[in-house]
């Protein structure tokens, strides 16, 4: 019989990605600035409150269900994105 063996296959050192270097900077980022949170938050109000108005006016005339709430949100989305 004809013993088979296999040689684990190495790679060269060249083939090798380079390390990256690391900054000096601590790995915690900045706080965000103080009036950040309360510009996002009156934000997302703001535009909760326009959906609700948009989903009472124009339920007259297409209803209020869940295919109609679905619509407006996608819409909302788009629009925010």
């Amino acid at each position: 019989m004809i013993e088979t063996t296999r040689a684990s296959p190495t790679i060269p050192q060249s083939a090798l990605p380079a390390p990256v270097p690391r900054p000096n900077s601590p790995s915690r980022s900045a706080p965000p600035p103080p009036f950040l949170r309360p510009i996002v938050f009156l934000g997302g109000l703001s535009s909760i409150g326009i959906e609700l108005a948009a989903s009472r006016l124009i339920a007259p005339y297409f209803g209020s269900s869940t295919f109609i709430w679905a619509n407006l949100i996608g819409v909302t989305l788009a629009f925010l994105s």
